[in-house]
C-alpha cells in the first residue's frame, strides 16, 4: 500500500510539472523584459546579402516570435540584447541603426566568416 502511494503522487507531480511545461509561453522573448514582440517591427524586413548560398534573409513576426528565412535555413531570432540575436543556436546576429535609430542591415558571426546584409524591403514570409 505505501508503495501505491508513493507511486501516485509520483504521477500526479509527473503530470503537473507536463502540465506546467505545455502551458509555457512560445515567444522565446518572455525571460527578457527589454525586448517585447512590439520592438520586434524594428528588424523585420528583407536585406540582401553577397557571396553566400543565398541572396537574402527575411526578418518576420511568426507566432509572436522573431524569425529569420535564408535560403534553406529558418528559425527563430532568439535575443540576447537589444540588438543582438542568436539564430539556430550558434550564429550571433547584430542589426545595425543610422542616425535616426532606424535598422539599416546587420552583421552576422556565422563561425566562418562574417555576414553582412544590407536592409532593402518589407518583409513577408517567403512561399515554399
Amino acid at each position: 500500500m505505501k508503495k501505491f502511494f508513493v507511486l501516485v503522487i509520483a504521477c500526479l507531480f509527473i503530470n503537473m510539472i507536463s502540465a506546467s511545461a505545455q502551458t509555457a509561453p512560445k515567444d522565446s522573448t518572455a525571460s527578457k523584459p527589454w525586448f517585447t514582440i512590439a520592438d520586434s517591427a524594428s528588424f523585420t524586413g528583407k536585406y540582401k546579402v553577397e557571396g553566400q548560398e543565398f541572396d537574402m534573409v527575411t526578418v518576420v513576426v511568426k507566432d509572436t516570435v522573431l524569425y529569420f528565412y535564408a535560403g534553406t535555413y529558418e528559425g527563430p531570432l532568439d535575443p540576447l540584447t537589444k540588438d543582438t540575436f542568436l539564430a539556430l543556436g550558434q550564429v550571433a546576429i547584430n542589426f545595425l541603426r543610422d542616425a535616426d535609430n532606424k535598422v539599416i542591415g546587420f552583421k552576422a558571426d556565422a563561425g566562418n566568416g562574417l555576414i553582412e546584409g544590407k536592409r532593402e524591403k518589407p518583409a513577408e514570409v517567403p512561399k515554399k
